[in-house]
C-alpha cells in the first residue's frame, strides 16, 4: 500500500485489499455471533501525530465503513511500541482488537531486547502488509554534502546536522559506522 498526497488530500492505493483481508480474518475469529457486532479497537503502539498514527487515521473511516461498526483508535505508546503491541497480544482473540505495528514493534525489538512481554511469532497473527514508510536523512544546506559518503568524513560539523538517525530502532547497524570517522563516539 502506498500513501501519497495530491493537492492537500491523502490518497491511498491498495487499502481496499488490506481492509478486505482484515474483515475476512476478523470474521473468521468469531463464529458464535455475527461479526462485527460492536466497535473495533485499532491499537496504535505509538503516540498521536506520528507516521503510524497518521496511517491509522487514514484507514479508520474506510475500515469502519467496510465493517459497518465504529473503529476506535487507541494510542498506547511506550517502549518502542511494545506497550501497544503487548495490549494486542493479550486482548481476547475475538477480532475486536487489531494492532497496527511496524518493523520496530514486530521485528527489530526482538533483536534488541532480551526480554519482551510478547513473542511476535507466537502471540500475534499477521493479517496483511499495509504500507511502506520511507525515511530521509537531511542536513542543513550550509553543510554542502550530497551523499552519505560525503557526510561521514565531515562529522566534525555534527551541530549542523538536522537529523543523523531518525528514531531509536533505526540505529541498528549504524552505531559502528558512527564511530569509524574519528575512532570515537559521535
Amino acid at each position: 500500500m502506498r500513501i501519497s498526497t495530491t493537492q492537500g488530500r491523502v490518497r491511498t492505493t491498495g487499502w481496499r485489499h488490506a481492509l478486505a483481508v482484515l474483515a475476512l480474518v476478523a470474521a473468521g475469529a468469531v463464529s458464535a455471533q455475527p461479526y462485527p457486532s460492536k466497535p473495533i479497537r485499532l491499537i496504535v503502539p505509538f503516540p498521536p501525530g506520528g507516521a503510524v498514527d497518521f496511517y491509522a487515521r487514514v484507514v479508520q473511516q474506510p475500515l469502519s465503513d467496510a465493517l459497518g461498526v465504529p473503529v476506535v483508535i487507541e494510542n498506547k505508546a511506550g517502549a518502542s511500541g511494545m506497550v501497544g503491541i503487548d495490549a494486542v497480544a493479550k486482548a481476547p482473540a475475538d477480532g475486536y482488537t487489531l494492532g497496527l505495528g511496524n518493523i520496530a514493534s514486530l521485528a527489530i525489538n526482538v533483536g534488541i531486547y532480551d526480554k519482551m512481554p510478547y513473542d511476535p511469532a507466537k502471540d500475534l497473527s499477521p493479517v496483511t502488509h499495509t504500507i511502506d514508510v520511507n525515511y530521509a536523512l537531511v542536513v542543513h544546506p550550509s553543510l554542502a554534502v550530497r551523499t552519505v559518503g560525503e557526510l561521514v568524513p565531515s562529522r566534525d560539523n555534527v551541530e549542523q546536522l538536522v537529523a543523523w538517525i531518525v528514531g531509536a530502532s533505526e540505529r541498528i547497524g549504524t552505531d559502528d559506522t558512527t564511530k569509524r570517522p574519528t575512532g570515537g563516539d559521535q
